[in-house]
């Protein structure tokens, strides 16, 4: 996983991304990390330039993709 420099969030404490399984591992600020499955580069991109990264997540990827958590 490739750690993302993602915009600082309230709610979001890190992003890292695997582009051969396309899968997004989000942390947020209570230590639970979710994996979200399936999620194109081009989302990753436009979660990179997205004015607000928790606004971003919430419409584009929450509830749109599989995901699961690791804890």
């Amino acid at each position: 996983m490739t750690e993302l420099q993602i915009k600082p969030s309230s709610n979001i404490i890190k992003a890292e991304y695997d582009t051969e399984h396309k899968v997004l591992a989000i942390t947020f600020k209570n230590d639970v990390i979710y994996d979200y499955f399936g999620v194109h580069q081009e989302v990753i991109d436009e979660l990179l330039k997205a004015e607000s990264t928790g606004k971003f997540f919430h419409t584009n990827i929450k509830n749109n993709y599989e995901c699961k958590a690791r804890r």
